[in-house]
């Protein structure tokens, strides 16, 4: 059975603390960019937005994203949870990037 992230978003509805200390177990801000847009998972490298970026991929597919990057589900959870809190930030990250990038793939794949 996999979790999906719509499953995911109707536990946001557990108790404040829970996921605060999820969180707290899970995430970490950068320490030299301060900001919930470079949160990233503890002791490793991968931001929360790659999370969320690659929940998208899966299809919200939670088993998938935590085997692809060797986490634990409930890391991915807390990505997840710590987005649901600051999605505005990481939205506008998320955006930038893509622009970003934009230009990058069109000189990359021109249409003919």
């Amino acid at each position: 059975m996999t979790t999906k992230i719509t499953e995911v978003s109707q536990d946001v509805e557990q108790p404040h603390r829970q996921l605060q200390q999820a969180i707290k177990l899970h995430i970490r801000e950068h320490p030299q960019y301060p900001g919930p847009e470079e949160a990233h998972i503890v002791g490793r490298r991968i931001s929360v937005l790659n999370i969320i970026t690659a929940l998208l991929f899966a299809g919200g597919d939670f088993q998938s994203v935590a085997r692809e990057y060797d986490l634990e589900p409930d890391a991915v959870r807390a990505a997840v949870w710590y987005y649901d809190l600051h999605k505005q930030a990481i939205d506008v990250r998320m955006a930038r990037e893509r622009a970003a990038f934009a230009p990058q793939s069109a000189r990359a794949h021109p249409q003919a």
